[in-house]
């Protein structure tokens, strides 16, 4: 059974699985150039948050479409326990989770991961309080598919354990774009660290704020001179593809 998965830009996606659908980091409304936005979303039954910084919880969007649609929001604990105090979202919409633990949540098996993120500029109070840490990843088993997730990351050694434990069919990882409190080098260079230790079949990289994203052009050089033979997804908005 065919996987079905959707770039909204930045780190968002739409996956199509079975009769499910599931969002991931979905920003949505003031994302340049997303083909989507949070008004036509009609259905989701699960969203996946991987931290709560504002591309990633979406400035409020991932909570728009969780009392759109009913759907469960799979986050960090700290993220969901922020939500339900403030009562964004009630508490029996929430599925807390917990770096380095294994979920079983409606028929879909998954870890969670967690890394350091890497620096960020300073945010406006209203959205430094929202709990960025702890900053995780996922390990989606799509009826023996596995999808590593990543919404921003910094290379730390559990990326080699994951390249142990798992063979990865797709890896959505952050690579660089304008805004980061990285260089574009230093975002290439941790893409192409992990992808070198995950050894994925195919990869999407994903932080783009561009059209042209000059990172895209060195990640490519990068894996070319290392021997990597990764396909690698183009940074093209609305890209739709099936694994």
């Amino acid at each position: 059974m065919t996987t079905r998965v959707e770039w909204l830009g930045n780190a968002a996606f739409r996956i199509t699985y079975r009769e499910m659908v599931l969002f991931v980091d979905p920003w949505l409304d003031e994302n340049p150039g997303c083909p989507l936005k949070t008004s036509q979303v009609k259905h989701a039954d699960m969203i996946f948050v991987t931290h709560g910084h504002p591309g990633h919880w979406g400035r409020g969007d991932s909570v728009k479409i969780a009392n759109a649609t009913g759907a469960l929001y799979v986050a960090p604990r700290e993220l969901c326990d922020y939500f339900v105090l403030k009562k964004m979202i009630p508490d029996h919409q929430v599925f807390r989770v917990e770096p380095g633990k294994k979920y079983d949540v409606r028929g879909l098996p998954f870890e969670v991961l967690s890394a350091p993120h890497p620096p960020v500029p300073s945010l406006p109070a209203w959205l430094a309080e929202v709990p960025g840490e702890p900053n995780c990843g996922y390990v989606w088993n799509f009826d023996g598919k596995m999808i590593l997730n990543f919404g921003d990351t910094e290379f730390i050694p559990l990326f080699d354990q994951v390249g142990r434990n798992y063979r990865i069919d797709l890896a959505m990882l952050p690579l660089w774009g304008e805004g980061m409190g990285i260089s574009m080098e230093q975002g290439v260079k941790t893409c192409a660290d992990i992808i070198s230790a995950v050894n994925p079949l195919k990869v999407f990289p994903t932080n783009r704020y561009s059209e042209d994203n000059p990172a895209m052009k060195l990640l490519l050089n990068t894996l070319k001179e290392r021997r990597i033979k990764a396909e690698v997804f183009p940074q093209k908005v609305g890209l739709t593809f099936e694994i």
